[in-house]
This record gives C-alpha cells, structure tokens and sequence, in this order.
C-alpha cells in the first residue's frame, strides 16, 4: 500500500500557475487542494480549480480556504474532484478526512470557524475514518504550534483543535495551507505535517507515502 501526492493550496486566483504545476507534475497517484482557491476579489471565483483538476484526470480532494465561499464548492462532486469539507472519503486504502475554513482571523474573512466547531467535526469524522484505513487530515489552517503556522516569522496562528486532534489521535498526515509563509515539513509527534506554501507562487509538495510511514516529502517550486 503507497500513495504519491501532489498536496496544493492558497492560489488565490492564479489559474495560469495551476495549470503549470498541473502540466509539469505527471507521476502522482492523488492531488490534495487546502482551499483558497478564489482570488482576494471575488469568494465565489473558484470554477477553474475544478474545471483543471478535471482536465488532469487524478483523483483529487480538496476542500475551501478562509477567502472562499463555501457554497461555491457545492454540487462540484464527481468521480475526480471530491470536496471533502467536514466528511470521509476512502482511496486506496487510506482514509482522508477533511475540514475547510480557518479559526477566526483579525480580518473577518468569508470562511471562519470557531476552535470547538473544528475540534467537534474531527472527533466525529475520526470515527468512521480510523476504521477504514490509516489518516490522512486535509485541514486549510495548519496545527498550533509548528514551523506550518508561524504568521511573520514569529507567532503560531494555527488551530488549538486540530493540534489536539493530531496529539490525541495520531493521524498519518496533515496538509494544510493558510499560512504562506510557513512553508514547512514538520512532526507533532507521529504525524507528519505539510504546507506546501502558496501554489500562486509557484510552490507545491510531493508526498510519499508508504503503508504507515511518510518516508519523503519534497517542498517544490516551479
């Protein structure tokens, strides 16, 4: 059992980048978007994530950023894009589990959830996902305390929940975005946690996973 992921987030708009990554990247089995997919202008610009992830071709799980409204994700399911936002989804025997929006910002931003709304929505989605194979937490704000969410170099940002979540029941893997300058591989504990950076500057990841372990993760730019 192995997976190969292209992990993606916080494009804000650059359709042109998208595709680029999309075009140069070939030989991965799964693409994981972290949200924030719509421009600073417009929440509701979010079709051409969709429309590329499609014209790709890879299975794909994705979930809405804090600048994104979410009900512009609604009824873009299909068998190559599922949006994963507060549900379970199976591939290959590993359980992805997904929750979209961020904790509440200075900013006010179109997407925001309280610390207990996230923390209630995983211990619920954990469940029926641990059971069905190992973990794959696919958050658009990343962990408390991490080299993944230091906003300006200096001050940890992320979800309290979701730390605890990750320190309680050890999922496999947790991709996120949110923070664009905490580009970053790091551990709590056994899980390891990836932000890719921001795909409209060019970045991505590439994550290997092997049965239970995470052997490599590569932090790529175009």
């Amino acid at each position: 059992m192995s997976l190969r992921i292209l992990a993606i987030s916080d494009a804000h708009g650059a359709k042109d980048m998208l595709r680029k990554v999309l075009d140069v990247v070939i030989d991965v089995d799964a693409i994981v978007f972290c949200g924030d997919a719509a421009p600073y202008s417009n929440p509701n610009d979010v079709d051409y994530l969709f429309d590329e992830l499609e014209r790709k071709g890879v299975k794909s799980f994705v979930v809405p950023g804090n600048m994104d409204n979410p009900r512009a994700y609604l009824g873009k399911q299909s068998s190559i894009v599922e949006v994963i936002h507060e549900r379970v989804a199976v591939y290959r025997g590993y359980s992805f589990i997904g929750i979209g929006g961020s904790t509440p910002t200075p900013f006010r931003t179109v997407f925001e959830l309280s610390e207990d709304h996230i923390g209630k929505v995983l211990d619920k989605l954990w469940i029926e996902a641990a059971k069905r194979g190992p973990v794959i937490v696919v958050s658009h704000t990343p962990p408390y305390g991490t080299a993944c969410d230091l906003a300006q170099g200096s001050m940890h940002v992320g979800s309290q929940a979701l730390r605890k979540f990750i320190e309680d029941k050890v999922p496999l893997l947790c991709l996120c975005g949110h923070i664009h300058e905490s580009r970053a591989v790091d551990r709590v504990g056994a899980t390891t946690i990836v932000n890719p950076g921001p795909l409209r500057k060019g970045f991505y990841a590439l994550v290997y996973i092997e049965g239970f372990e995470v052997p490599r993760v590569e932090l790529r730019k175009l």
